[in-house]
């Protein structure tokens, strides 16, 4: 299930546009489009234990109350609520990067708006990347064992049972999977900046 917000800001449209990356980069999205004259970006999240990551599609454009900021998050394959987080974390780490300057108006409220010194915004920002790159890091070495666990069972299996007709699809089925395990693991802990 996808989820989506709309958000109109009492500011300026590259301002917003240009904040809206460096959001998106605050929260370890990785960018697959960036145009500023449709006012289109595009990212994508990683894999978590919970998800196989998601799409987010934004669109920012000028109105007569300001400019707006639509966004919406589809997953790859389902939904546990990771949707609805990807796109409270982009907005706190947008809301974080404007805040000591705007009047955000929103369609959902969300708490205080209380002015916060930069400094402090960008660190919130930090520690927003930190927690979505923990779950990342968590997710590779869940594969990594997974991948050991079959090092360890292959073997096993072909010295108590032998290799026969019966289990040999099963040895070979299993070998692949421990090769896509390391694979999964070492490029989830090796892709985290």
């Amino acid at each position: 299930m996808s989820y989506e917000e709309l958000r109109v800001y009492e500011d300026d449209y590259k301002r917003i546009f240009k904040n809206a990356h460096k959001a998106l980069i605050d929260c370890d999205f990785n960018i697959t489009k960036s145009d500023l004259k449709t006012g289109k970006l595009q990212a994508t999240s990683g894999m978590t234990l919970t998800s196989f990551g998601e799409t987010l599609d934004i669109l920012i454009g000028k109105t007569k109350n300001g400019v707006e900021l639509h966004i919406m998050a589809k997953p790859f394959t389902w939904d546990i609520g990771n949707s609805k987080r990807d796109v409270e974390d982009f907005f706190e780490a947008l809301d974080n990067r404007l805040r000591s300057k705007s009047n955000i108006h929103e369609n959902i409220p969300t708490g205080s708006t209380s002015v916060v010194q930069p400094q402090k915004n960008l660190m919130q920002n930090k520690n927003i990347k930190s927690r979505r790159m923990e779950q990342k890091r968590n997710v590779g070495y869940l594969f990594l064992s997974l991948g050991v666990l079959l090092l360890i069972i292959l073997p096993a299996l072909i010295i108590f049972r032998g290799i026969s007709e019966n289990n040999q699809y099963a040895i070979v089925l299993g070998f692949f999977l421990m090769i896509g395990f390391f694979i999964l693991g070492y490029n989830n802990i090796k892709n985290i900046k």
